[in-house]
């Protein structure tokens, strides 16, 4: 049956004979021998004229698709040889056979030719190293077989990439941070669910001779990754975090524990009833900041100083904490006074500290001398002195009032290296007796000359 079914049929011997069929009897000439010669022409003429018109010809080689068979394991260690069998009993020696593997690598050819009716392939290790589905399909003639390959990650190895953050929490006991893992072979192949990872966090200790509280959470890989939330404790410092999954090791990774929100604290200034000379500058000093578990404030936190004044206008005065304290200076007015001064941390305001600043530098009444010149009186008054016998800062504002015969005046004249000199011209004088009064803070000095 075999050879029959590939038998090719000649069309145009197959018409002539269909032809001669027809017209058989009419060349007889006798119609009464139409169904005798019909009869002999079935049964002699043609199956001759048929072996006539149909030729053999042998046939390629064409395996049934059943009689090709692909043997191989289901699952594999990745970076380890496969086996793959193939087999095909109907096939003759020599004949080809083709293994083609899709996978992570793409898709890689394998040629070996039957012998016995099968043949065998080896992956090797190069392009098993990627973890994942691999499909296998062989090929013999038209015959193809399949089947899937699973390569699974090896063991944990190499290095453990390991992240952390926030880098930062309050050292409060409640804060947490997050630790993530990513669990590889040594192939970079993400380590299956499921597979135990354990993160090892070390945190500091108020005493220095103790190596801190050692917290170890334990947990599994899911979808690739492993991770956990370790809580602060309750001490500020550097906090040691690492993770391992069998041979695979991380680095030691840190994170702050950092002091938490502040307790109420007090202010307290250097000096108090500071001359009201515009220039000099009250040092203003927070207690000790530190939170309820006594961890000092890190350093480089804001703090602002709200100054209020007598009208109730209101300016900031920025600063940073520095060794568990923050500073600020709060320069005097031109004016005598009072200024109200808060310190705002993180929302905690200070208790109000009133500064008191008392009228100038000058604490002791000075001379005032006149130099008359032809066309100018010069009138000096000094030395003005502060309240430790120094000269009073340069530009310290020294007021004149000058009352003459007509009407009263007032001119201001800066303080330099502890004088302070007003001119007048002697044209602008009326005849008569002009008092001349100097005040500079505290000080106050007084005389009087005849104009012009």
């Amino acid at each position: 049956m075999t050879e029959f079914a590939n038998l090719r049929i000649n069309k145009a011997v197959v018409r002539r004979l269909l032809l001669v069929i027809r017209h058989w009897p009419l060349v007889r000439g006798h119609a009464l021998h139409t169904s005798h010669y019909a009869l002999r022409t079935t049964f002699y003429v043609l199956p001759t004229f048929l072996l006539l018109a149909c030729t053999a010809t042998p046939s390629p080689l064409i395996l049934h698709p059943s009689s090709l068979t692909l043997t191989a394991p289901r699952v594999a260690t990745a970076d380890q040889p496969v086996q793959v069998a193939i087999t095909a009993p109907d096939a003759s020696d020599g004949t080809l056979v083709t293994l083609t593997a899709v996978g992570s690598y793409g898709a890689i050819p394998f040629s070996k030719p039957l012998t016995a009716g099968e043949v065998t392939f080896t992956l090797p290790p190069e392009f098993t190293r990627a973890a994942g589905l691999v499909t296998l399909s062989a090929a013999a003639g038209e015959a193809v077989a399949r089947a899937e390959l699973t390569l699974r990650p090896s063991p944990a190895a190499g290095q453990l990439p390991l992240m952390v953050g926030p880098r930062s929490i309050a050292a409060n006991g409640r804060d947490k941070t997050m630790a993530v893992a990513l669990p590889q072979d040594s192939y970079g192949n993400p380590l299956p669910d499921g597979v135990p990872v354990t993160f090892v966090v070390r945190h500091p200790a108020r005493d220095i001779e103790k190596t801190g509280r050692r917290q170890i959470i334990t947990t599994t890989i899911q979808g690739g990754v492993a991770w956990a939330q370790p809580r602060s404790g309750t001490v500020a410092g550097d906090t040691t975090l690492a993770a391992y999954s069998g041979d695979s090791h991380s680095t030691a990774l840190t994170f702050a524990e950092t002091a938490g929100r502040p307790l109420p604290f007090t202010l307290h200034a250097e000096r108090d009833n500071l001359p009201a000379d515009g220039r000099q500058l009250a040092l203003l000093t927070t207690s000790s900041l530190a939170d309820v578990f006594g961890n000092p404030l890190p350093d480089g936190l804001a703090v602002a100083f709200l100054v209020t004044t007598a009208d109730g206008s209101r300016r900031s005065i920025p600063a940073v904490t520095l060794n568990g304290r923050a500073q600020g200076q709060v320069q005097a007015p031109l004016h005598p006074g009072e200024l109200t001064v808060q310190a705002d941390l993180a929302g905690v305001l200070s208790d109000p500290l009133t500064l008191t600043f008392v009228a100038g530098p000058v604490v002791t009444d000075f001379p005032v001398t006149l130099w008359r010149f032809p066309d100018t009186l010069d009138i000096s008054a000094g030395p003005l002195v502060g309240p430790l016998g120094q000269f009073v800062p340069d530009g310290t504002p020294v007021e004149f009032t000058l009352s003459g015969p007509d009407d009263v005046q007032s001119f201001n004249a800066p303080a330099e290296f502890g004088h302070a000199v007003l001119t007048l011209r002697r044209a602008n004088l009326l005849t008569g007796t002009y008092t001349v009064t100097v005040s500079a803070g505290a000080g106050q000095g007084r005389a009087s000359f005849d104009g012009p």
